[in-house]
């Protein structure tokens, strides 16, 4: 399994990058969101996690449609 992975090794760096670029906000918006609930009181600790946990699963889902779309290309 690991050759079949270094095969396509170059193709998902380029992948994750080209999601890096387009994404930007996405990941700054979950960064923010993680230091909003790092740094908050016990009484909003809850609703701030909830907030970096759904930017996590939109950046989640993004990446799941990257993986499906490329795997589809594959035979």
């Amino acid at each position: 399994m690991r050759l079949r992975r270094a095969r396509f090794a170059d193709a998902i760096e380029r992948q994750l990058d080209l999601f890096e670029r387009e994404h930007r906000g996405l990941i700054d918006d979950c960064n923010a969101a993680e230091r909003s609930y790092t740094r908050s009181e016990r009484g909003e600790a809850e609703e701030r996690y909830g907030d970096y946990v759904d930017l996590v699963e939109t950046g989640t889902e993004l990446l799941d449609d990257l993986r499906d779309n490329f795997a589809s290309t594959l035979d």
